[in-house]
């Protein structure tokens, strides 16, 4: 364990060097195309998204809801791992899906056809829960629940 004690003097100093401080890739004896690499990789933070993490910070604050939408091409694309218990015996996908995954399965309605990437997450909200709203509830080919936004989001690429 690395313990350094810091004031608020030095706290710009120990910043820049946590931020800076590379990532310990040497320490796995791993292979490409290897599960065990893309698990390591999957769960893997950034220095800074533990930072905040240990420091119990937020890394963004803001009044307004934002979604950032994947925009990688599928070969770099960034997994997250869903936990073990909501992967069952006969799945053969533990990743959580990603807005692109989420967006070319959209409901099977005439309204969804001809609306765009960002326009689809702007619009409307995807939970896994059902809400009681008044609105038009939609399901998706994942079994995700489609609702009408009364106010349009935010969405960032």
């Amino acid at each position: 364990m690395n313990i350094q004690y810091v004031n608020s003097q030095k706290l710009a100093f120990y910043l820049i060097k946590y931020i800076a401080k590379s990532e310990p890739s040497h320490i796995f004896n791993i292979k490409k195309d290897d599960k065990f690499r893309e698990h390591i990789i999957a769960r893997r933070l950034s220095s800074i998204k533990l930072m905040f993490l240990i420091l119990d910070e937020t890394i963004c604050n803001s009044s307004y809801a934002v979604t950032y939408l994947t925009t990688d091409p599928p070969t770099s694309r960034q997994k997250a791992i869903r936990l073990i218990s909501l992967i069952n015996e006969n799945d053969n996908d533990p990743y959580w899906k990603n807005h692109i995954e989420k967006y070319f399965d959209w409901p099977e309605e005439e309204i969804f056809t001809n609306l765009t990437y960002p326009k689809y997450f702007q619009n409307y909200k995807i939970t896994i829960t059902q809400l009681t709203t008044k609105c038009l509830i939609y399901i998706d080919k994942l079994e995700n629940y489609i609702i009408k936004r009364t106010i349009p989001n935010l969405v960032r690429f």
